[in-house]
């Protein structure tokens, strides 16, 4: 299947490409992506001739702004295979060193492990390049990276670019934005919902009591592995139709009260969990077998981003299965769906880069995210680019003709908001697994959910920032 993904997003990349090389004064249009960084001294995407105030040499290979060669050595982390590395990604990286030599550029498969992460991190042991955790308080981001330069700049030309920020300079860069929705297998759909993905909250519903009754399991939240809880909040930014409804909530007292975004949220979250739609076990870490589950008809619907679905299609193709069986719709979060009334589908970022502060070469770093960036990289890991304007994945092509679906992009998250939560050890917007304390556990258990507590822990503490 990878080799087949490749062919199969060869016009995504080419697209990305024509971008990158593209000789318009416009941000989107690539070939001022480094102008906006002048000051940091990084490259401009690739296929340009011009780098953040560099030039190009007689051979073909970048400079920084100072005219030198680049040269020195990086690992860049990915959260991917070593099968995948190998054949996917390091052939980028590979190019990147024929284009400029002198320098050696490795790909490294990312810690996954929370805890030897975050030790990685607080050692400086972490690669030159790599994923960054969301919960570093921005107070605390210049401890660990590299400013990449400011937000207004760098906002000019990358989707997201200050949602790691410290002082109007941004720390990270997103590898790509994803779609918020559902994905679903489409032989369940057609063998027991007559071929219909639900477009609204009761016929999802109706589709669960149906899909139930089955022996399936109506909605996987894989809870287990916890950070698929996270699009559950996103889920609320959507029924909020306010970009700015996360940092809103610094003004509201008690944010899980009812006919609250959140709260409407965790009510249809509640509503699976009461009536046993979701996975009997919700504690043990299922993440690898959900796919094969899915690709195998055993599972409904997961809430998920884009991204997921060339994963779910790896694995069905290595089962021997049809991979264009799984499928990408938008959450059916209310009533009434129409193109007066549509669904919101969230554009978010998917993982953010950020450079080691200790790193040898910080040019190199630099310059080798960028070229990622603007390179077929996105679309391998079945994203849009994170480049504004830049081609947008395959996967979710199909919401353009859904009249009744509008594309949201959040306002930049506030400072002080994230700050809040992370001294409230609260993980909202970041996480989501206090849905599984406050919901998921008390309601599986036939209580009541607990977002009263919620409120109490928000509007106690609410005060001592005014």
């Amino acid at each position: 299947m990878l080799k087949k993904s490749f062919a199969m997003l060869l016009a995504v990349v080419l697209s990305i490409g024509s971008l990158a090389g593209c000789t318009s004064s416009d941000p989107a249009g690539g070939s001022e992506a480094g102008n906006s960084t002048q000051s940091t001294g990084g490259t401009a995407a690739a296929g340009s001739t011009e780098t953040g105030g560099g030039t190009e040499t007689a051979n073909g290979a970048e400079t920084d702004a100072q005219g030198t060669a680049l040269t020195g050595e990086i690992e860049f982390s990915i959260n991917r295979s070593e099968e995948e590395i190998a054949e996917l990604f390091q052939p980028i990286a590979d190019r990147f060193m024929a284009e400029n030599p002198g320098t050696t550029v490795t790909i490294v498969k990312h810690e996954t492990d929370a805890q030897i992460a975050r030790t990685q991190l607080n050692a400086g042991e972490h690669p030159d390049v790599s994923i960054t955790p969301r919960d570093i308080p921005p107070s605390e981001l210049s401890r660990y990276y590299l400013p990449l330069g400011s937000v207004e700049e760098l906002s000019q030309t990358y989707m997201y670019a200050g949602l790691m920020s410290q002082d109007g300079q941004s720390y990270a860069l997103p590898n790509g934005v994803t779609h918020l929705g559902m994905v679903y297998n489409k032989q369940v759909i057609n063998e027991h919902l007559g071929g219909q993905v639900p477009q609204t909250l009761d016929e999802w519903y109706a589709a669960a009591e149906t899909l139930k009754a089955a022996g399936i399991t109506p909605l996987w939240t894989n809870a287990g592995s916890q950070w698929p809880m996270s699009n559950w909040d996103s889920l609320a930014i959507e029924m909020s139709e306010d970009p700015g409804y996360r940092n809103s909530l610094m003004t509201v007292e008690e944010p899980w009260t009812e006919g609250t975004p959140l709260y409407q949220m965790a009510t249809i979250f509640e509503t699976f969990v009461k009536n046993d739609w979701v996975e009997e076990d919700t504690v043990m870490d299922q993440w690898e077998s959900s796919k094969s589950m899915l690709a195998e008809g055993k599972i409904g619907f997961m809430v998920l981003g884009s991204w997921a679905v060339p994963q779910m299609q790896d694995v069905a193709e290595s089962m021997g299965l049809n991979p264009d069986d799984i499928g990408f719709a938008p959450i059916p979060y209310k009533n009434d769906v129409s193109s007066d009334n549509p669904l919101n589908v969230l554009v978010i970022e998917d993982m953010l880069y950020a450079i080691n502060k200790d790193t040898e070469s910080p040019e190199l770093a630099r310059a080798f995210l960028e070229y990622f960036l603007s390179s077929e990289a996105p679309a391998l890991l079945g994203l849009s680019s994170p480049i504004i304007g830049g081609a947008k994945s395959e996967y979710v092509q199909d919401l353009a003709s859904m009249d009744y679906v509008v594309e949201m992009q959040e306002d930049l998250p506030d400072d002080t908001m994230k700050e809040f939560c992370n001294e409230l050890q609260l993980d909202v917007f970041i996480g989501g697994t206090y849905l599984i304390d406050h919901v998921l556990e008390p309601v599986k258990n036939g209580g009541e959910n607990t977002l009263n507590e919620l409120n109490e822990l928000w509007s106690s503490n609410l005060g001592n920032l005014q």
